[in-house]
């Protein structure tokens, strides 16, 4: 096993992943079988074979292979992660996250965070680029302050807007789903949704970003469609998060 170890560490030597993957591909065929220490691992490179793989047998490919780092860190394998394919983790990708957490109507009720970080980005984009997204997430997550929240729960007897805790705390007491969510599976499922849409948003702005520096052309016509949008608004000091929806070029090819 050691010999074969070694021998898939050495094809991915100082390259990036993929391009490995690729040469590999290229010698052997479009389905191989790494052997990685003790895990197997299916590396597919064919369209039709993917489609086969995520799509016709997705169910027997869905579960992760479960370590014991992942028993110590998530709880025995508790979060979304790791978790084995079921009835929690349809329940908590359906409830928890598509019409709770990430509802339109919720998205739509953090605008004023994404604003106000926005700003706080752009006075010193250069060391705050990769705080932006941790920020607009944690304060999300989490609120402003917890003397505030203790506050308006003291006053109202209600805490108000739901953040992420507020909402699995919610849908753990409600008792109406089928799978029951303990408050391990909470610990466990909060750095998931942390580390997901904390590193997902960074680095789709790095790429973008990165693409159109590399890309002058595509950079200037971004820059002039947005002068060209808003050079009659004499009043807007500025752009506001619903106005990129005119910007046909950036908000379909930039960023698609």
């Amino acid at each position: 096993m050691e010999t074969t170890f070694y021998r898939t560490l050495a094809s991915f030597d100082r390259i990036p992943t993929y391009h490995a993957l690729r040469k590999l591909a290229q010698k052997h065929r479009a389905l191989m079988n790494l052997q990685l220490g003790e895990i197997c691992s299916v590396v597919v490179s064919s369209p039709r074979l993917a489609k086969e793989i995520m799509k016709t047998h997705d169910l027997a490919f869905a579960n992760r292979t479960q370590f014991r780092a992942g028993e110590i860190l998530d709880y025995n394998c508790l979060d979304m992660v790791l978790c084995e394919y079921g009835g929690f983790w349809r329940q908590m990708r359906k409830y928890a996250c598509t019409l709770e957490l990430l509802s339109a109507k919720n998205v739509r009720s953090f605008e004023s965070i994404r604003q106000d970080e926005a700003l706080h980005l752009i006075s010193s984009i250069k060391t705050l680029a990769s705080s932006y997204t941790s920020s607009v997430v944690c304060r999300a997550a989490f609120g402003k302050h917890i003397n505030k929240l203790e506050g308006t729960k003291a006053a109202t007897g209600q805490l108000g807007h739901e953040e992420l805790v507020d909402v699995l705390l919610r849908i753990q007491a409600s008792c109406k789903y089928q799978v029951p969510i303990t408050k391990h599976n909470i610990k466990a499922v909060i750095p998931d949704m942390l580390v997901g849409v904390i590193d997902n948003p960074f680095t789709t702005i790095e790429w973008t970003v990165s693409e159109m520096t590399r890309n002058p052309g595509v950079m200037a016509k971004a820059q002039s469609e947005t002068r060209e949008a808003f050079r009659g608004e004499k009043d807007k000091k500025k752009i506001e998060e619903t106005d990129i929806q005119h910007l046909l070029n950036l908000y379909t090819v930039s960023f698609r």
